[in-house]
């Protein structure tokens, strides 16, 4: 077996979001020695590796965006994740090495420590098992953003007897990222002349599945006359979620909240039996 070296590395081991880098496939190998059928007792070369055919497969959250020619042998896309590598012989007669270098740029929702490769195949003619190692790059898809303070005036002045006036007032930072969540529910089965204390718990389940605390209200919903019970829609039940730190989600992320509802009536016809106090 001839090939001595496989690798696959990284320009970079860090991006930022929407970033691009290149990536380097090399190859080594070198020749295969058989008896030569002319001169007995001798040994000639022939190529360590023949028939060459890569297939390099990136993750979804890269595409490829630039392919340089090989130094051996010819490279085609097959698609914006995949390029072939074909090479007809490797080590004809010495030690011998080829490489060849794409660019890939980040797409995808992914984010942090993400692995390049989705899958990536060696075959040839001649036998060779070669295996090619797994980078991963850093992507930062952080947001920056202002904390929640008072506003900052900016001043201008116009002059007298001016119409109009273009002023510049420099960047405004959105004061807070969040959510306003409104709650619809229905209360089943009601009875007539009873008003019904209601409360709905609201929480955030973060990736780990915790459940975070987001609001609490608590509301009385009026009786409701007729002589049979009967349904009741509560609507609008509105909280006030921000974006808060004790969750490691980014800003802007997709959230789950879990709401729990408690529910009973004020009003009752118990009599205590106690006598009155003198």
């Amino acid at each position: 077996m001839a090939i001595i070296f496989s690798n696959k590395e990284l320009s970079t081991d860090s991006i930022a979001c929407g970033g691009s880098f290149s990536i380097l496939l090399t190859l080594t190998a070198e020749p295969n020695f058989i008896d030569d059928p002319e001169n007995p007792g001798t040994e000639i070369p022939v190529p360590g590796a023949t028939n060459i055919v890569i297939s390099d497969t990136v993750s979804s959250c890269f595409r490829i965006t630039g392919l340089s020619s090989p130094t051996r042998g010819t490279a085609t896309l097959n698609n914006s994740n995949n390029v072939i590598w074909t090479i007809d012989a490797l080590a004809a007669t010495e030690v011998e090495s080829a490489s060849l270098e794409f660019t890939v740029e980040h797409i995808g929702p992914c984010s942090g420590i993400v692995e390049v490769n989705e899958l990536i195949s060696y075959d040839d003619a001649t036998g060779n098992v070669v295996t090619f190692p797994s980078p991963v790059i850093d992507v930062d898809c952080g947001i920056n953003f202002c904390e929640d303070r008072c506003a900052d005036p900016v001043d201008f002045t116009t002059s007298g007897c001016t119409d109009s006036i273009v002023f510049d007032a420099g960047d405004v930072c959105i004061e807070g990222f969040g959510r306003i969540v409104r709650i619809n529910t229905v209360l089943r089965s009601v009875c007539p002349d009873k008003r019904v204390a209601l409360a709905v718990i609201l929480n955030e389940v973060d990736d780990e599945g915790n459940e975070l605390s987001r609001g609490m209200k608590v509301l009385t919903v009026p009786a409701v006359t007729g002589e049979v019970c009967r349904d009741i829609n509560v609507n609008c039940v509105t909280f006030v979620v921000p974006d808060l730190p004790d969750t490691t989600l980014p800003p802007c992320a997709d959230r789950t909240y879990r709401a729990r509802f408690i529910a009973n009536y004020i009003d009752n016809d118990f009599d205590p039996c106690c006598p009155d106090e003198e």
